[in-house]
């Protein structure tokens, strides 16, 4: 009896074991509802995910709809001039004597003027490039098929004043210096450069496939500064029409010097620039280059604003 009794209760654990395993399956094996409930789940998440990105699709359509109406908005209107950002400015006469009114506008976050340390400038087989050596000298290097049509002389012919052409279009003027008259143009002295931009001219990477100043601040970023002015009548002899408005990629620094002739320190500054002109704040007609600063000045002076920024972090 002993015996059966010990059988008896080992069959039954063995029972209970199997049971109680049988019973662990079957509380994790997915039941239809819980396959239900996961699928409705999942199909949320989806189109959850799917509005989320149709969102930000929408933001970023309203976005640039934005931008664009902005752009469209930029000019002058009854003494206020407006900014491709939305912002205003009131046009103000300064001085009785002064024969316009202006108002600049400065942006907070320009972009780095590095880029423009050299010019490069291309159209069709013709290479313009401007750099700047010792002695704040911007010095040109002409190549390709050109002409150079002469308009004006000074400094006993050894200065010219030309106009470069390119199978009779007339891309840009230049006022250039010599040692003498007899100076070739290349790697000689600038004191003024003018780009009339057409269709196809390539500057520092980018090419004029239209004339949209929106186009040029989408690839260069944004300018120092633009500058509204409305001219009065008869004040000029311009051909732009009496309103303009420009606007200025410019880097300066400052430098302190002793003044033998003043017996004193004297601070002057120099400047490079790119000013583009138009008439409506929207079309490029001119593009002013002026180049006194080396690459070198350049990192110089950005590395010294970018130590005022760490102070004033720190402090």
């Amino acid at each position: 009896m002993k015996k059966k009794t010990a059988i008896l209760i080992l069959g039954l654990a063995v029972a209970l074991s199997v049971g109680a395993c049988g019973n662990k399956d079957n509380s994790i094996e997915p039941t239809e509802t819980t396959k239900a409930t996961a699928v409705v789940q999942e199909t949320e998440k989806q189109d959850y995910e799917t509005e989320e990105v149709e969102t930000q699709e929408i933001e970023t359509q309203i976005e640039e709809t934005e931008e664009v109406n902005l752009w469209e908005q930029v000019g002058i209107k009854d003494g206020i001039g407006t900014v491709y950002n939305g912002e205003t400015v009131e046009l103000v006469r300064h001085g009785e004597n002064a024969c316009c009114i202006y108002a600049g506008y400065e942006f907070e976050e320009p972009t780095d003027f590095e880029q423009f340390a050299n010019v490069d400038i291309c159209y069709q087989d013709v290479d313009i490039k401007l750099h700047v050596e010792e002695s704040h000298n911007c010095k040109i290097l002409l190549s390709g098929n050109y002409e150079l049509e002469e308009i004006g002389s000074f400094n006993n012919e050894c200065g010219k004043y030309y106009n470069l052409m390119v199978n009779g279009s007339c891309i840009a003027w230049i006022d250039v210096e010599g040692d003498s008259p007899e100076t070739a143009l290349e790697n000689c002295k600038v004191n003024g450069f003018t780009l009339y931009p057409v269709e196809g001219i390539t500057l520092n990477g980018y090419e004029f496939n239209d004339l949209q100043m929106c186009n040029v601040v989408n690839y260069f970023g944004n300018p120092n500064n633009v500058v509204y002015y409305v001219y009065d009548e008869g004040c000029y002899d311009i051909d732009y029409g009496n309103e303009q408005i420009l606007y200025s990629y410019r880097e300066e620094v400052d430098y302190i010097s002793y003044s033998e002739k003043y017996g004193s320190l004297v601070s002057y500054c120099n400047a490079s620039s790119l000013d583009f002109f138009t008439k409506d704040g929207k079309s490029v007609d001119t593009i002013q280059i002026s180049l006194l600063l080396s690459k070198e000045e350049i990192q110089w002076q950005k590395d010294l604003e970018q130590q005022d920024v760490t102070i004033e972090e720190n402090e």
